[in-house]
């Protein structure tokens, strides 16, 4: 029985929507986060219940991301806030 060799998958074309993908502001995911904030996990949770930190984005019923210039405004506003 001969099989037939793979073939490789279609070349992507590139979107016509460039900002589908917005490579200059990638998503972090909480360990990142806290990285830049560095508050307690159940803190940051609640900042984020209580509308004082930004929204993140569900990835999956366990997973959540922010996008990096999110959590960079909300650190810019958090440095106003505090006459920093």
């Amino acid at each position: 029985m001969l099989v037939k060799p793979k073939q490789p998958p279609a070349p992507v074309k590139p979107s016509s929507r460039p900002d589908i993908f917005p490579a200059a502001d990638p998503l972090l995911r909480l360990p990142d986060v806290l990285s830049w904030v560095p508050v307690s996990r159940s803190t940051w949770w609640s900042w984020v219940a209580s509308g004082k930190a930004p929204k993140g984005i569900k990835m999956s019923a366990k997973t959540t991301a922010w996008r990096r210039s999110a959590i960079q405004g909300f650190i810019d506003n958090l440095e106003e806030t505090r006459g920093g």
